[in-house]
Protein backbone atom coordinates (compact mmCIF):
# COMPACT_ATOMS: atom_id res chain seq x y z
CA UNK A 1 0.00 0.00 0.00
CA UNK A 2 1.22 3.58 -0.56
CA UNK A 3 1.89 5.81 2.05
CA UNK A 4 -0.10 9.84 1.30
CA UNK A 5 3.10 11.85 2.54
CA UNK A 6 3.90 13.95 0.00
CA UNK A 7 8.01 12.21 -0.74
CA UNK A 8 5.93 8.83 -0.97
CA UNK A 9 3.72 9.84 -3.56
CA UNK A 10 6.60 11.72 -5.57
CA UNK A 11 8.71 8.36 -5.33
CA UNK A 12 5.72 6.36 -7.04
CA UNK A 13 5.41 8.88 -9.94
CA UNK A 14 8.97 8.73 -10.33
CA UNK A 15 8.81 4.62 -10.20
CA UNK A 16 6.73 4.79 -13.15
CA UNK A 17 8.67 6.76 -14.97
CA UNK A 18 12.11 5.39 -14.51
CA UNK A 19 14.32 2.79 -16.64
CA UNK A 20 13.89 -0.88 -14.53
CA UNK A 21 17.41 -0.74 -13.81
CA UNK A 22 17.46 2.38 -11.88
CA UNK A 23 17.11 2.34 -7.76
CA UNK A 24 15.39 5.05 -5.68
CA UNK A 25 16.49 5.82 -2.28
CA UNK A 26 13.58 7.93 -0.76
CA UNK A 27 15.97 9.88 1.32
CA UNK A 28 19.53 11.56 0.99
CA UNK A 29 22.28 9.06 1.50
CA UNK A 30 25.88 8.94 1.46
CA UNK A 31 26.88 6.72 -1.36
CA UNK A 32 29.98 4.95 -0.89
CA UNK A 33 30.09 2.70 -3.71
CA UNK A 34 27.16 2.32 -6.39
CA UNK A 35 26.87 -0.11 -9.18
CA UNK A 36 23.50 0.87 -10.53
CA UNK A 37 21.98 4.49 -11.28
CA UNK A 38 20.38 6.28 -8.03
CA UNK A 39 17.87 8.77 -7.20
CA UNK A 40 17.46 10.46 -4.38
CA UNK A 41 14.89 12.83 -2.97
CA UNK A 42 15.81 15.70 -0.73
CA UNK A 43 13.36 17.97 0.47
CA UNK A 44 14.25 21.47 0.05
CA UNK A 45 11.63 23.85 1.44
CA UNK A 46 8.31 23.93 2.21
CA UNK A 47 5.69 26.92 1.72
CA UNK A 48 2.27 28.20 1.85
CA UNK A 49 0.69 27.74 -1.78
CA UNK A 50 -1.08 30.68 -3.01
CA UNK A 51 -3.53 28.29 -4.40
CA UNK A 52 -5.36 27.36 -1.25
CA UNK A 53 -5.41 27.37 2.16
CA UNK A 54 -4.19 24.77 3.91
CA UNK A 55 -2.35 23.59 1.04
CA UNK A 56 1.37 23.70 0.82
CA UNK A 57 4.04 23.85 -1.97
CA UNK A 58 6.77 21.31 -1.56
CA UNK A 59 10.11 21.56 -3.27
CA UNK A 60 12.03 18.89 -3.74
CA UNK A 61 15.80 17.84 -5.51
CA UNK A 62 15.71 14.82 -7.54
CA UNK A 63 19.25 13.84 -7.55
CA UNK A 64 20.21 11.47 -10.00
CA UNK A 65 23.34 10.27 -10.07
CA UNK A 66 26.04 7.43 -12.50
CA UNK A 67 27.75 4.82 -11.01
CA UNK A 68 30.45 5.32 -13.55
CA UNK A 69 33.53 6.57 -11.91
CA UNK A 70 34.61 8.02 -15.49
CA UNK A 71 33.34 11.35 -15.83
CA UNK A 72 32.95 11.93 -19.24
CA UNK A 73 31.30 8.28 -19.81
CA UNK A 74 29.11 9.33 -17.04
CA UNK A 75 28.20 12.72 -18.10
CA UNK A 76 27.24 10.72 -21.31
CA UNK A 77 25.31 8.67 -20.11
CA UNK A 78 23.13 10.68 -18.37
CA UNK A 79 22.58 13.54 -19.75
CA UNK A 80 20.03 12.20 -22.58
CA UNK A 81 18.36 10.36 -20.07
CA UNK A 82 17.34 13.06 -17.46
CA UNK A 83 16.09 15.32 -19.97
CA UNK A 84 13.92 12.33 -20.72
CA UNK A 85 13.24 12.02 -17.55
CA UNK A 86 12.07 15.56 -16.77
CA UNK A 87 10.36 15.89 -20.42
CA UNK A 88 8.54 12.42 -19.33
CA UNK A 89 7.54 13.75 -15.86
CA UNK A 90 6.44 17.08 -17.25
CA UNK A 91 3.78 15.28 -19.82
CA UNK A 92 2.76 12.37 -17.37
CA UNK A 93 3.23 13.67 -13.93
CA UNK A 94 0.44 15.26 -12.99
CA UNK A 95 0.86 18.20 -10.29
CA UNK A 96 4.53 18.08 -9.99
CA UNK A 97 6.19 21.40 -11.02
CA UNK A 98 9.97 21.02 -13.24
CA UNK A 99 11.70 23.93 -11.93
CA UNK A 100 15.56 23.46 -13.59
CA UNK A 101 18.60 20.61 -13.38
CA UNK A 102 22.00 21.62 -12.63
CA UNK A 103 25.17 18.86 -13.33
CA UNK A 104 26.86 18.32 -9.91
CA UNK A 105 28.51 15.10 -8.05
CA UNK A 106 27.06 12.85 -5.09
CA UNK A 107 29.59 11.24 -3.22
CA UNK A 108 32.24 11.73 -6.38
CA UNK A 109 29.83 10.42 -8.82
CA UNK A 110 27.89 12.56 -11.16
CA UNK A 111 25.26 13.61 -10.42
CA UNK A 112 21.99 15.05 -11.90
CA UNK A 113 19.72 17.49 -9.29
CA UNK A 114 16.48 17.84 -11.14
CA UNK A 115 14.90 20.62 -9.02
CA UNK A 116 10.96 20.46 -8.34
CA UNK A 117 7.82 21.48 -6.36
CA UNK A 118 4.55 19.66 -5.81
CA UNK A 119 1.91 20.41 -3.29
CA UNK A 120 0.80 18.65 -0.22
CA UNK A 121 -2.87 19.00 1.90
CA UNK A 122 -3.79 18.06 5.23
CA UNK A 123 -6.18 14.67 4.80
CA UNK A 124 -8.64 13.20 7.19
Amino acid sequence: MASDTARDKLAEQLKEHLPHEWVIVPYSKTLERIDKTVVMLHATEIRQSAAAQGVVEVDYTISVTSPLTDSDRATAALDDDVLTLILTLQAKAPGLLFRNATPTTVSDYFAWDINTTTHASWKD
